[in-house]
């Protein structure tokens, strides 16, 4: 158990170092909480030269369905107009009940292509883990 609590504490330190050094460069996390300071949801957003990048978003499931999600997704993408970027990347393309939201938002597809090489044992297993996965 003290193990446990110990790697969690680190986890933690190590997140935050992470966010303080994205907020000293290029980018931050934004967090939505409602009257009572419950957390309803929160996104991490990086940005470079050319556009910003939705990175990642957590919810309290508790609150999935209260807006809050949205609401914080769109105060982003003003606030990402505000510093001036004329793209993001919304990083919603891979996953099908997360392209139906950003349908909402009129975007422009732009495929992107990768290469992946591993060896036999390697393929196999990345094989079957993909078919188990979309039998879900």
């Amino acid at each position: 158990m003290i193990v446990k609590i110990r790697i969690l504490q680190l986890k933690r330190i190590f997140l935050r170092a992470c966010l303080a050094s994205l907020r000293e460069k290029c980018g931050g996390m934004w967090v939505a909480r409602d009257e009572s300071e419950n957390i309803l949801t929160s996104r991490i957003w990086i940005w470079d030269n050319k556009r910003a990048y939705a990175w990642s978003a957590a919810s309290n499931q508790e609150f999935r369905d209260s807006g809050a999600n949205r609401l914080l997704f769109v105060s982003l993408l003003e606030e990402m107009q505000k510093m001036g970027f004329h793209q993001v990347n919304m990083m919603h393309g891979n996953t099908q009940r997360l392209s139906y939201h950003a349908t909402g938002y009129n975007p422009i597809l732009v495929p992107y292509y990768s290469v992946a090489r591993g060896d036999f044992v390697y393929n196999l297993a990345s094989t079957i883990q993909t078919a188990i996965m979309n039998r879900r």
